[in-house]
């Protein structure tokens, strides 16, 4: 699934690099789409993931529909420094996430290709439905990334946080845009395709296909959290170490890469197992619903602390509400509405501060 080399990853970026626009035609005619025009090109996050934003018009729309890892045969980048290109057929794969008549987003190299901050680069976008192309050359440097939302189709890692590093290592992944899941979670002692923890000091990996399992808490869109590796691998501290994320949807992926240390304080749980009953701390109301009736869950947290809910259903349909901060009074709530469809037992997870509270209710 993981096609890109994994290099430490640079933050940075977003900048509105200074170059000059070259414009060329295979035609000229009143009758042909206006002529594209690169007005700034923006460069964040620096190394195999980072992200190029075209800004301009006359763009038209790609060869293929977006979003698309792969090769899109009206777009280049090229690091004329290294001599390496990227986007169009015997080039190296590029991940493209949008396409509009004004701008083009790309989220992330793929293949072994480099590029890096102070190397010469071009950027050419050609519009398909005419024949004209747009080429902007200038110094590749970094500038403040843009803002993150919840749910964009690129995943991005902004922190990774560990605990009791070994066989029961906690890993905490945030970040946003990383989608759902592949399955249902709690998952213990599972793959799931899009997700992959290594540690690349000792050639071993967990996650994804063929891989050693690991046991997963929770999914949501700007959280991952796992509790414990299975199989018979090993970590330990100062190890290098990787973690990619996969958006499932979008096939788009991020990977982040450092040296493996403890970073995180997680109170003490046992790994997710079977749906517990339900536990003092966590309301669900009422205990007993009719499909495409309204369920509340109500729960009781540090004030302030970040709470995921996860709904599964007993079809293998999944619901994930929040992250949503507790009030003052350390009480957090979601409410939400049955699926027509659903029948019989419901369990649901909480996972607040790397707790995790379990209950369940009944759909008639």
């Amino acid at each position: 699934m993981f096609r890109r080399a994994i290099p430490m990853m640079l933050t940075g970026a977003l900048a509105i690099a200074t170059g000059t626009l070259a414009l060329t035609a295979s035609s000229a005619s009143a009758a042909t789409p206006a002529m594209p025009i690169i007005r700034a090109v923006h460069f964040s996050y620096l190394g195999p993931n980072m992200s190029i934003e075209i800004d301009g018009s006359g763009f038209g729309t790609p060869a293929i529909g977006l979003p698309y890892t792969g090769n899109v045969a009206n777009f280049e980048f090229s690091d004329t420094s290294r001599g390496e290109s990227w986007g169009q057929n015997g080039q190296w794969p590029l991940e493209y996430t949008s396409w509009t008549n004004n701008r083009v987003v790309v989220n992330g190299l793929a293949g072994n290709g480099t590029a890096e901050a102070g190397d010469q680069v071009s950027v050419s976008v050609s519009n398909r439905n005419g024949g004209q192309a747009a080429t902007w050359t200038g110094t590749l440097a970094p500038s403040p990334a843009p803002a993150l939302m919840a749910n964009q189709p690129n995943p991005v890692i902004t922190s990774v946080g560990f605990s009791d590093i070994g066989p029961n290592i906690k890993i905490v992944v945030t970040g946003a845009g990383f989608g759902a899941p592949t399955i249902g979670m709690p998952y213990p002692n599972g793959n799931v395709s899009n997700f992959n923890f290594s540690d690349t000091s000792r050639g071993e990996t967990w996650g994804g296909s063929g891989n050693w399992p690991t046991s997963y808490a929770s999914w949501s869109a700007t959280r991952v959290a796992v509790y414990g590796l299975d199989g018979n691998g090993t970590v330990q501290r100062g190890d290098q170490f990787s973690v990619t994320v996969q958006n499932a949807k979008s096939g788009e992926y991020f990977t982040w890469s450092g040296t493996l240390s403890p970073s995180i304080a997680i109170a003490p749980l046992p790994r997710p197992s079977r749906p517990a009953p339900q536990k003092k701390g966590l309301k669900l109301s009422p205990s007993a619903v009719a499909a495409g009736a309204h369920e509340t869950a109500t729960a009781l947290v540090k004030a302030g602390e970040s709470a995921v809910l996860v709904v599964n259903y007993s079809d293998g349909s999944q619901k994930v509400l929040g992250p949503t901060a507790a009030a003052a009074s350390g009480q957090v709530s979601f409410s939400w509405t049955i699926p027509s469809g659903v029948r019989g037992l419901v369990h649901v997870t909480l996972e607040a501060g790397g707790v995790l509270t379990q209950g369940s209710f009944t759909v008639s």
